[in-house]
């Protein structure tokens, strides 16, 4: 009965243990000391993509927030993917131009930006520049991230941040679980990104604020169903030598919607989404990555394997008592690394907010904890899953209103 119980419970703790230390490992990094780096101004052109799916009610404030950082000659174009409102409209009035793309059987992300892709390729820019419809490219920001993928030849990513909306309709525990919400995507693209980035020079791709050559761009395939397509495309990119690196000086920021139900479904849609990527992947990718001496795919991989923190957490105490019942039966082994794991995983996180989460959520909001751990209940549950499977408007509280099409 000792064995029956201690074996799987070992292996899940040590599973555990090493999430935990890469945790560690990248939060450390984060904190490595390193000049930002500085980069010439750049000499070729650039074109904004931005993919939108029924966006009409925020990309007016994304486009503003880009035309008025291009020079001549560079383009900004917007892909409006099967919309049912006013998305074109919204987007030419603001000076971009407007591909009006239907198709109902290839319905994602990645399939608008390849359309997008496709469009430019009769009159190529120097570089291709990627951002959602619902983002708001920070003053300088597109100038940096369009020098840095031209003077390193690869796939660059900007830091990407979300901002909670603030209202006096909200009470104060919402505003608390929305400032804990904030922390915790700092944690992942701020936190964690610039250790993986500075400790071994790669970083994920988060979405929006992307930029590559336009060599990179039209020597890559988008066009796919995959939710996570930017995750998907970051692992491609590693094991073609192209490892994209993150350029904290080039700013990029979203708002998480008021309705909790909408941001319940665009939290389900990345977590989902990201952990079906890594299911599939790792085994695959651990092995590649060591047999062709690609340390970079291999810190990808194992900091893919590291779920969201509350996801994280749940494994890590669900294992721990079933170490503890291990530890009954009279081995203890498991129960100890159990519990060091939660230790090093709490330690990473307590330094990560130490040194980078104090302006973002304050001893007051210690209680938005719980009221945010409680809504990962919807996202986890039967309903995140469903809404995590295809591609729908990041926001959906902004007063527009659009018809049924079964997808949102």
């Amino acid at each position: 009965m000792d064995v029956v119980l201690s074996t799987p419970a070992f292996i899940l703790s040590a599973l555990g243990f090493s999430m935990s230390f890469w945790l560690a490992l990248e939060v450390a990094g984060a904190f490595v000391g390193r000049r930002r780096r500085k980069f010439d101004a750049r000499t070729r052109t650039i074109a904004v993509i931005v993919p939108a799916h029924n966006e009409a009610g925020v990309i007016k404030n994304c486009l503003q927030s880009i035309t008025g950082q291009l020079k001549a000659r560079d383009r900004v174009i917007v892909v409006a993917d099967n919309c049912t409102d006013s998305t074109c409209d919204v987007a030419r009035a603001a000076g971009a131009e407007c591909l009006e793309r239907e198709n109902q059987n290839q319905r994602g992300k990645g399939f608008a930006l390849q359309f997008g892709i496709d469009h430019l390729a009769s009159d190529p820019p120097g570089t291709v520049v990627f951002i959602d419809a619902d983002c708001v490219v920070k003053e300088g920001a597109l100038e940096t991230l369009a020098a840095a993928a031209e003077q390193s030849e690869a796939p660059v990513q900007a830091l990407y941040l979300m901002t909670a909306q603030s209202s006096a309709d909200i009470d104060e525990a919402r505003n608390s679980a929305s400032a804990v919400a904030v922390f915790a995507w700092a944690f992942i693209n701020k936190v964690r990104m610039r250790g993986l980035d500075r400790l071994f020079g790669v970083t994920r791709l988060t979405g929006s604020g992307i930029a590559m050559p336009w060599r990179v761009a039209s020597a890559s395939s988008f066009g796919s169903s995959e939710i996570v397509e930017d995750l998907a495309m970051t692992v491609d990119f590693v094991k073609r030598g192209l490892a994209p690196r993150l350029v904290e000086g080039a700013v990029v920021t979203s708002e998480f919607p008021i309705s909790q139900q909408e941001r319940i479904r665009q939290t389900a849609r990345w977590e989902h989404g990201s952990r079906r990527l890594a299911k599939r992947n790792t085994i695959q990718n651990l092995f590649s990555s060591l047999s062709a001496g690609n340390f970079k795919l291999f810190a990808l991989t194992m900091d893919m394997l590291a779920p969201p923190l509350v996801m994280f957490f749940i494994y890590l105490f669900a294992v721990a008592s079933f170490a503890g019942i291990a530890a009954i039966a009279g081995n203890a082994a498991p129960l100890i690394v159990a519990v060091c794991a939660i230790v090093i995983a709490f330690l990473a996180v307590f330094a990560g907010w130490l040194g980078f989460g104090r302006e973002i959520i304050g001893l007051r909001d210690i209680g938005g904890l719980f009221s945010f751990a409680f809504s990962k209940i919807g996202v986890y549950g039967k309903a995140g899953r469903e809404s995590a499977k295809t591609w729908t408007p990041t926001r959906m509280d902004d007063g527009i209103d659009r018809p049924s099409d079964g997808s949102n």
